[in-house]
This record gives structure tokens, C-alpha cells and sequence, in this order.
């Protein structure tokens, strides 16, 4: 019986990820709410884009949201207040650098990808989870 115990605690307080570091941590499991395993929430953590360049039209990524729009082709820059305005050709996932599958929920209230979803590795980024009218 003690042994039981001992291997009971051992597996408790053993630590839940697989590799070194917290940072890999995750308490989702296909069994849970969700099929995705990673993800992000909020504008600043979206998925790399890739857009086209309005003056010489070639397509470039956005790596961060927050950043300025520079082609380096042509050398156009936006600010990234003018990302709704560009022409978005893709967001890649960050995990695996697949296509990701990505949506608009409300079209009425916005003219950017709500969410984006990656089948190859579960990744999932959502926009936000909670809208005002």
C-alpha cells in the first residue's frame, strides 16, 4: 500500500511537461473543451501574415502585428493601424509553418481574421474571446 502511495505522489508532483521549462506546459488534451492544443489570444500575438504590397504588388510577411508594414521590395510602409487595409494573402502558422485555416466571425464589427486554426499541429489563435457591441 505504501508503495502505492509513493508512486500516486510521484506522479502528481512530477513535473507535466516533456521538455525543459514551463514555457512547454499545456493542460490541454483532446479529451478537454478543445482540440487545439497551443494558441494565442489577442491582436499583438497574431500569426505571422503574409500581404501584398499595394505599389508593386509582391507579397511580403508581417511577422508582428505590431510592427510597421515595410515591403522590402519597394520599400512602401504603413503603420500598423493600416494592416485592415492591406491585402492579406495568408496567416502561417508559428508552430509549423503551415497555411493556417482563418475566419471572420462578425463582419459587421471587423474587417480582420477573428481566429485561425492550424490542423497539421492544433495550433489556434483567437482575435479575442469577448465582443462588445
Amino acid at each position: 500500500m505504501l508503495s502505492q502511495l509513493k508512486a500516486a505522489a510521484m506522479f502528481i508532483l512530477d513535473p507535466p511537461w516533456t521538455r525543459e521549462g514551463p514555457e512547454t506546459f499545456t493542460m490541454a488534451v483532446p479529451e478537454a473543451h478543445t482540440t487545439f492544443k497551443r494558441g494565442d489570444v489577442g491582436w499583438a500575438k497574431r500569426p505571422p501574415a503574409v500581404v501584398q504590397c499595394p505599389s508593386c504588388h509582391d507579397l511580403f510577411t508581417h511577422e508582428f502585428a505590431n510592427d510597421f508594414l515595410d515591403c522590402p521590395s519597394c520599400h512602401m510602409e504603413r503603420s500598423p493601424e493600416e494592416f485592415a487595409g492591406m491585402e492579406l494573402v495568408a496567416l502561417v502558422c508559428p508552430r509549423c509553418d503551415r497555411r493556417l485555416d482563418q475566419g471572420i466571425r462578425h463582419p459587421e464589427m471587423m474587417d480582420v481574421p477573428e481566429y485561425a486554426s492550424c490542423t497539421e499541429c492544433q495550433y489556434h489563435w483567437e482575435y479575442q474571446h469577448d465582443y462588445e457591441p
